[in-house]
């Protein structure tokens, strides 16, 4: 396994190939900072897979399961965390108890009871209540009780149960 000052430099090579630059990614600790890594990672992660700095290959190959489980990065499998803030990607479906915040990518899955969220590609998000959502690409959004936000773009989905505000292409669309 390389040490996170290596993965650290791979990840640094690699935006630079691809134009990126990621001011977040520069550690100036000593220790074994995996975690700190991770965090990094994870504050531009959506700018990081969009120009494929990031992948779940990448991701699997540099760090263990346990680590990005901890991190509140999710590759494949089911999961249930209560972590505040999440990113799921590949094929992983988790259920986010309290999460209050969560990046979906991939053909991902999370159902969240309220926060804010956002899902790009071929991933889903169910919320039950009280969020804010951002969908893009083909991604899907299911709400329950209603009470939402959700911004639409591309060819995003909406499933709206009641109280849901859509916004596509800057209009409003109401879903009593």
């Amino acid at each position: 396994m390389k040490s996170v000052f290596e993965i650290q430099e791979i990840i640094i090579q690699r935006a630079k190939e691809k134009g990126a630059f990621i001011p977040e990614i520069e550690l100036k600790v000593n220790d074994d900072l995996k975690s700190l890594l991770l965090k990094a990672i994870i504050k531009d992660f959506s700018n990081l897979w969009r120009e494929k700095v990031i992948t779940a290959d990448f991701l699997k190959e540099y760090f263990r399961e346990k680590e990005l489980c901890g991190a509140g990065i999710f590759l494949e499998g089911t999961h249930e965390t209560t972590l505040e803030s999440i990113v799921v990607c590949g094929n992983a479906v988790v259920n986010a108890i309290g999460c209050s915040r969560s990046q979906c990518f991939g053909h991902s899955i999370v159902s969240c009871l309220s926060g804010s969220h956002s899902a790009y590609e071929h991933s889903s998000i169910e919320t039950l209540s009280e969020s804010i959502i951002r969908a893009y690409d083909s991604a899907k959004v299911r709400t329950g009780l209603g009470n939402s936000v959700v911004y639409t773009c591309d060819n995003a989905t909406l499933i709206a149960k009641r109280n849901t505000v859509e916004i596509r292409n800057g209009e409003f669309i109401i879903h009593n």
